[in-house]
């Protein structure tokens, strides 16, 4: 039985999961933080006998772009962006930690800073950070959290 069939199979999913990652970049496009996702394949060619013109298609050494998107001034004084390769340090879902791009933060009701989207944010020492019950908090410009 001829495999064809599952070489031709190659293109076509190497082609539906690029359209997958630039929808996903397109819909991403104006959230905090996000970085965009790159595709690439390559032809390898199938050996074997009857199979020299043949190539399946490889996903190969995919990535995203760590070129920083333009600023955007919220007014919020809990709002920040970091600059060049750095990271905000949060508790994932798991207890372990994780990092994001995304610098909207709140204090929650049990004096935590978090998230917009409820993850704990950690010091440099990996510690959550604790707001004092009715301070006023400000972000430096070299990062730095005052209460």
């Amino acid at each position: 039985m001829d495999k064809l069939i599952y070489t031709a199979m190659t293109g076509a999913s190497a082609a539906a999961n690029r359209q997958a990652v630039l929808s996903n970049n397109l819909a991403n496009v104006s959230t905090n933080g996000f970085r965009a996702e790159f595709s690439t394949y390559r032809a390898v060619p199938v050996r074997g006998d009857g199979a020299t013109t043949r190539v399946m298609a490889l996903e190969a050494t995919p990535g995203f772009l760590d070129i920083p998107g333009s600023p955007q001034r919220t007014g919020r004084a809990m709002d920040a962006m970091t600059t060049g390769n750095a990271w905000f340090a949060v508790q994932g879902l798991d207890g372990t930690e994780a990092y994001t791009r995304n610098g909207s933060f709140e204090v929650a009701a049990d004096g935590t800073l978090k998230t917009n989207n409820g993850l704990t944010v950690l010091s440099d020492g990996g510690a959550p950070i604790a707001v004092p019950a009715g301070a006023e908090v400000t972000l430096g410009v070299d990062g730095t959290l005052t209460a």
